[in-house]
């Protein structure tokens, strides 16, 4: 048995622990962690990476798939996530043959309340906005993007490395930096 089939049963097994549902043909390698108290549904032939060894561009080295109470985070098919953060507050939808890219960052909340009294009064999670995130299908998000809440990303667009995407992006363009704009569609 060769090291990839190791980590993918080893992983498998942290899914199944974690009550993860998991379609058939997926790949799961190096560090993953898994924080479900919500609902986490994945798609047939996801590929997860978390280890540079498998991918030099993963500094991260741990994939971490977690979900809050109540929340939902759906991936679709043939989807592949190197060494990246996906954290559902409330909903993140992936579509099919998604790719993203190594150190990522997704989330569908601030995490805390955004102003200063609310965070030192106690209601700091209370007071936190959650907003869903969709991505569309043949989507490919290049690797240090950091996808921020209420954005949807439109099928067959491209987010450059290293944006920041604040504001939702449109079908069938490349789009790209801090704040992520569009700089191109693909039928110019």
């Amino acid at each position: 048995m060769n090291r990839t089939a190791i980590f993918t049963i080893i992983n498998k097994l942290i899914f199944y622990w974690h009550k993860v549902k998991i379609a058939d043909g997926c790949v799961l390698l190096g560090q993953i962690r898994i924080y479900n108290y919500g609902k986490i549904l994945i798609g047939h032939s996801f590929s997860l990476v978390g280890l540079s060894f498998f991918n030099p561009l993963c500094k991260n080295s741990v994939s971490v798939l977690r979900t809050e109470k109540n929340a939902i985070l759906k991936i679709g098919d043939s989807a592949g996530v190197s060494s990246s953060v996906i954290w559902s507050f409330r909903k993140i939808i992936i579509g099919n043959r998604v790719n993203i890219g190594a150190d990522c960052i997704i989330m569908d909340s601030d995490a805390h309340a955004l102003k200063a009294e609310d965070r030192l009064s106690g209601k700091d999670i209370q007071e936190r906005i959650e907003s869903p995130i969709h991505i569309g299908d043949n989507v490919f998000i290049g690797t240090r993007c950091i996808i921020l809440k209420g954005v949807s990303i439109v099928d067959n667009s491209v987010i450059g490395a290293g944006s920041v995407v604040t504001k939702s992006i449109p079908a069938n363009c490349i789009a790209a930096g801090n704040p992520c704009k569009v700089i191109k569609y693909f039928d110019e």
